[in-house]
């Protein structure tokens, strides 16, 4: 798994996913039982190195963790190395091109390889694992430039077949793969369906760009400010998106239609932050403040007829009928 880090983002990355793709589909030696699973991160500084105004200090967090690079751990519970090294190619703002061109994909590949000799001063020769072998044909794999754009994307659709061929295979909730750290203890209990924690699928509290986004951001700030309103954050959060503020109540068909003609995006995005808040503050604190809860209930109305206005085909809108009844119906649960 590749994966990319700035002082305020996580996850996917256009960079070192490819290249996660290609180690996937070609690496195909048997190294020892000791590790099935390699997870790299790369750190990426901010070129304009000027934070938002609400993570500053998540900046300055970032910028001296920098300093600790590379990193290598290796959990032998889970069987798994994970790699964290620094970009020298690269900022925060080059992963979030959506087309990356093959040129830089090879040099990020170039990058991995060089963060992966790490591995002999972690996983030591006792370990059932023969590192020379693997480590000699990584470099052989990441070191062999990819030009063509076309290469690349078979790549990724044979490493795309065989993620849903192994993901077919697993339990959802192993799946998910969450440091269960992070949330408070009841929260699974609470939330007891893998739907609630998915950070790919749109459709859930968290799977959009807003929601990822603000459960992360809501994470590190509830860290500093336990049992703090949670409105407090949001308001500051949307004032650093600016985005002003709807009527968070509203729920009248015609108004929430003169709304989406006029404020379209401050519209849409309110929605998913106030539904995404409401479960990141069920994840973190176990429960649900009702008037959060009356935000967020008032979200997905807004958002389902938006659904029954918009030109989704039919099963795509059977599908967010279905995720907005099983939200709507946990925070009715909560809410009694």
């Amino acid at each position: 798994m590749g994966y990319a880090q700035s002082y305020d983002t996580y996850g996917g990355s256009s960079l070192y996913a490819p290249v996660a793709d290609l180690l996937t589909v070609r690496l195909t030696g048997d190294y020892g039982p000791a590790v099935t699973a390699v997870y790299f991160t790369g750190f990426l500084p901010s070129r304009t190195r000027k934070p938002r105004r609400t993570l500053g200090e998540d900046f300055k967090r970032f910028e001296a963790s920098l300093k600790r690079l590379p990193r290598l751990t290796f959990r032998q519970k889970l069987k798994r190395i994970e790699i964290s090294f620094r970009s020298e190619h690269f900022f925060a703002e080059d992963d979030r091109e959506s087309k990356m061109s093959a040129a830089r994909r090879s040099t990020a590949a170039a990058e991995v390889a060089e963060a992966f000799a790490l591995i002999p001063k972690r996983v030591k020769p006792s370990a059932d694992f023969d590192s020379a072998r693997f480590l000699a044909d990584v470099s052989r794999l990441l070191t062999t430039r990819i030009d063509k754009p076309a290469e690349w994307e078979a790549i990724r659709l044979e490493a795309l077949a065989l993620d849903q061929a192994i993901l077919a295979a697993k339990d959802p909730w192993a799946l998910l793969e969450i440091d269960w750290g992070h949330y408070h203890p009841k929260a699974r209990r609470v939330l007891d369906d893998p739907f609630f924690w998915q950070d790919a699928d749109d459709m859930a509290p968290h799977g959009n760009d807003t929601g990822a986004d603000l459960l992360e951001d809501f994470r590190r700030w509830d860290s500093r400010r336990p049992g703090r309103a949670p409105l407090v954050f949001l308001e500051r959060l949307l004032k650093d998106w600016d985005i002003e503020p709807i009527d968070w109540q509203l729920t009248d068909e015609t108004q929430v239609r003169r709304l989406e003609q006029e404020r379209s995006i401050d519209l849409h995005l309110c929605n998913e932050a106030a539904i995404a808040l409401a479960f990141a503050v069920i994840k973190r604190r176990g429960s649900c403040p009702a008037n959060l809860i009356e935000m967020a209930l008032a979200a997905l109305s807004r958002t389902a007829l938006a659904v029954h206005d918009s030109r989704l085909a039919p099963d795509v809108k059977a599908a967010w009928d279905g995720a907005i009844a099983k939200m709507r119906g946990k925070l009715l649960v909560l809410q009694r």
